[in-house]
């Protein structure tokens, strides 16, 4: 492909150079920066009291047994839009009934956590990750995934952590170096190299730069924005991203925009 159609070669034009998407979660990286950047949201405190303390405002897809164990477990926390402190033993339940829901799609009681969403157009749990970063500045964000990204990587392989009441939480990130040669080596012969996640925005474009992929070139669930803040809708997920991109390459969009603009458009979250 590279001696096909990489920089040098007869069909290659500069104006319009061929295009390569990476996956991020488990093709660059092994593991999941969106997983990661949960962890560390939890253990560090960072995530932010809903508004009204109403649970239900983080999804719309949430069903009323999740939001009052949610509601019960942290409702004492904080305030509305003050971090919990889920970094705290007081915290601990807190911590233990987001990352059930998160990670099981279940209350820590068992009882299923979401409804209603298309099954073939999105995963509500990872859209919840997203939307638990409202209140947080784009910046803050990418300091979120960034100080994941490099928690992870010094962890040993197969090292776990405790969040909440579990112990058993996966620690660790690595770059596949494999593919980060790959990606430098496309780059360095006129290829668009892009990744496209279903992590949020700001984490992965913190984590991507690992590999020398700019912000401009990550495609991932962008929150709507309000006041420079991320809100608790998301404008789109990853595979609504992925097919704008295929259609600006194909010629259907002439805008002039960056192919995440596309996809704004197109809530998936209402």
């Amino acid at each position: 492909m590279i001696d096909t159609l990489g920089r040098g070669t007869s069909g290659f034009d500069s104006a319009a150079p061929p295009v390569a998407i990476f996956d991020w979660d488990n093709t660059v990286i092994k593991n999941d920066i969106g997983d990661a950047s949960v962890f560390y949201a939890l253990r560090s405190g960072s995530l932010r009291q809903p508004r009204d303390r109403n649970w239900r405002y983080t999804s719309p897809y949430l069903m009323d047994d999740a939001a009052q164990a949610l509601s019960t477990a942290c409702d004492s926390l904080a305030a509305p839009g003050e971090a919990l402190a889920t970094n705290t033993p007081a915290g601990q339940a807190c911590a233990s009934e987001i990352l059930s829901i998160y990670s099981k799609a279940k209350t820590a009681a068992g009882k299923p956590a979401f409804s209603g969403w298309n099954y073939r157009r999105m995963e509500p749990s990872y859209a919840w990750a997203a939307q638990l970063l409202a209140g947080m500045t784009p910046d803050e964000a990418r300091a979120l995934g960034a100080a994941a990204m490099v928690a992870g990587q010094w962890a040993p392989i197969g090292a776990t952590q405790q969040v909440g009441s579990d112990s058993k939480v996966t620690a660790w990130l690595r770059i596949n170096e494999p593919m980060h040669d790959l990606i430098a080596t496309l780059q360095r012969t006129g290829f668009d190299v892009w990744v496209v996640s279903a992590s949020q925005q700001h984490i992965v474009e913190a984590a991507a730069e690992h590999v020398g992929v700019t912000r401009d070139h990550v495609i991932g669930i962008r929150n709507v924005e309000q006041g420079g803040q991320a809100y608790r809708r998301s404008a789109g997920l990853w595979r609504r991203a992925r097919w704008a991109k295929r259609r600006q390459w194909a010629g259907e969009h002439r805008t002039g925009q960056q192919p995440h603009h596309l996809y704004r458009r197109q809530a998936l979250l209402d």
